[in-house]
């Protein structure tokens, strides 16, 4: 079966158009019996998308497989024929040594192929913009100029560059203008020709860069270093690539230092490179903050895993009360007075609300007492807002349109719960609704109960004492709640505390991953204040405790889930 070809899978490498006309090619793939491949001196017109006519075609069919690396010199001269120099004849086919060129493709002349083109005797070393006379061209669709196609300014030509390589290093050197023997007057490409020997190209490694972490550290610089590795030794010539790094969470110049370099070269032989870029230390209590580093213009290798990224672990924990570590608190939520007091923000109106609906909650004519919308969680992967109805009892679930219009779509009753007080909050995360509530008796443990976007109760789990504020992490996989342990008597004064729900599982599988109290900060007020905690004075009432009487801001530790003691 023939072989259909493709650009660069043949090179011309020898031609005269000094009487007796000939060329030579190579061909850089094995190649079956019948196949047939063109050569003409018609130039391409760039204008017409076509060949310019009133010229010659020549087409040569191999009358046997020819293995990868053999050459085939056909010729006008019929003296000089032979096994692989066929003698031709073809009208109008005739070089010109005033300037001219050989296109060679497969197929028709209307919708060619193009395999390789060489133009010659112009004094040129490359083509014309389009064939505006028999001996110009442009160079052909689908071929580029040192690869698939050459450019010389003499009137004869023998390539005497290296014979053996892989197909593209052999194009390479071809198409390369001193790896010729030209002549403007003597045949020189008319002597025989030995094989080629056309090596498989090896497969090019792949290259990644790994993720690498580090403690910031208090103060100065320290290294946090990238490797950017290979799947196997880099291959002759080296790999080469730019590398540079991008902010994240964490930004650069205030928390590590922005780096950029072009050109960096992973060896011959070798399997890896690094790069280090220097992170910042400070004392700053703050979350673990990550930037990336990234790499472009591989040359030698293709890219498995592109960027890396570096992660800047907090390693800051703050003043430590028992074991319990006291972060400062937001400037927001320092106050006006006291030791960490704060100005408050100016407003700069940059950001305007414009009212699109409202929703009022139903009233229930069964109670006595008039409905409210005291906490609203909105959740954007159904928008639905599941809105606290708090005197009675109860979740409405209101849907929000693109418009801006609230419509009531259901709701979740309360009153029915296990061991159910009253509702302090809730809160919704794709999908997963965690409702929030005080137990009858006032100073037994609260619960938290889980329900599906639509109000089926899915789970309920047993808190500490007037669960409130509660909180879904960023990533859905914790719910924090905050235990007020408010005073139920004055016989009875439970300690507060944070619950941490884990529904990384799901609802069905929710458990309470741990408790954190606040039973050891007793004594503890007057650095509490420093860190910037609100603290009421406590109200004595013997022989009962007064450590949970106060009440707390909440701190940095949790700036999205207020905690109240």
């Amino acid at each position: 079966m023939a072989t259909t070809l493709a650009a660069g899978d043949i090179a011309i490498v020898g031609y005269d158009a000094t009487n007796p006309d000939d060329f030579a090619f190579v061909v850089l793939r094995d190649v079956e019996a019948g196949t047939a491949i063109s050569f003409t001196d018609n130039g391409w017109n760039s204008g017409t998308n076509a060949f310019r006519t009133g010229e010659g075609t020549y087409t040569y069919t191999a009358p046997t497989a020819l293995a990868a690396g053999t050459v085939i010199r056909p010729t006008t001269d019929s003296a000089a024929g032979g096994t692989n120099s066929p003698v031709f004849t073809a009208q109008n086919f005739a070089l010109n040594a005033s300037g001219d060129q050989i296109l060679a493709y497969q197929g028709a002349a209307a919708s060619p192929t193009f395999l390789y083109a060489i133009n010659f005797a112009d004094g040129g070393t490359t083509f014309a913009g389009s064939a505006t006379s028999a001996g110009t061209s442009a160079l052909p669709p689908g071929l580029t100029l040192g690869r698939s196609a050459v450019a010389l300014p003499s009137a004869n030509g023998r390539y005497a560059g290296p014979t053996a390589g892989t197909r593209d290093q052999i194009l390479a050197a071809i198409g390369t203008t001193s790896s010729w023997t030209q002549s403007a007057t003597v045949r020189v490409g008319d002597a025989a020709y030995a094989p080629f020997t056309v090596t498989t190209a090896q497969p090019l490694p792949t290259l990644s860069i790994d993720d690498v972490q580090a403690a910031e550290g208090d103060s100065g610089t320290r290294p946090l270093t990238f490797t950017v590795s290979l799947s196997a030794a880099a291959p002759a010539g080296g790999v080469t690539f730019d590398i540079a790094t991008a902010d994240g969470t964490a930004t650069a110049g205030s928390d590590y230092t922005a780096r950029s370099l072009t050109r960096q070269t992973i060896a011959a032989g070798e399997t890896r490179a690094t790069f280090a870029v220097d992170i910042t230390g400070d004392t700053v209590v703050e979350p673990t903050e990550t930037f990336t580093v990234g790499v472009a213009n591989v040359s030698g290798a293709t890219v498995a895993k592109g960027q890396g990224t570096g992660t800047i672990l907090n390693d800051d924990t703050g003043t430590r009360i028992g074991g319990t570590a006291i972060f400062d608190a937001a400037p927001s939520l320092q106050g006006l007075s006291g030791a960490t007091a704060t100005t408050p923000p100016s407003a700069t109106n940059a950001l305007r609300l414009v009212r699109l609906g409202a929703y009022a909650t139903t009233n229930d004519p069964a109670t006595a007492v008039a409905a409210n919308a005291e906490v609203v969680a909105y959740d954007s992967s159904t928008s639905l807002l599941y809105v606290q109805n708090t005197n009675e009892n109860r979740i409405e679930i209101v849907a929000l349109d693109a418009a801006g219009s609230l419509a009531k779509s259901g709701e979740i009753l309360l009153s029915g719960l296990e061991q159910y007080g009253a509702v302090n909050s809730v809160a919704v995360f794709n999908g997963l609704v965690a409702v929030a509530y005080a137990n009858a008796t006032g100073d037994a443990p609260g619960r938290v109960a889980l329900f599906t976007a639509d109000g089926t109760l899915l789970r309920s789990l047993a808190v500490g004492v007037g669960p409130d504020q509660l909180v879904f992490t960023r990533d859905g996989t914790r719910l924090l709640v905050a235990n007020e342990g408010e005073q139920a008597s004055q016989a009875s004064n439970p300690v507060g505390g944070v619950s941490i729900i884990d529904v990384s599982g799901g609802a069905a599988s929710a458990s309470v991953a741990t408790t954190v109290g606040f039973s050891g900060l007793d004594g503890a007020e007057a650095t509490l204040r420093a860190r910037g905690l609100a603290i009421t004075p406590a109200r004595r009432h013997p022989p009962t405790s007064s450590r949970n009487t106060s009440r707390s801001r909440p701190t940095t530790a949790s700036p999205t889930s207020p905690c109240r003691r």
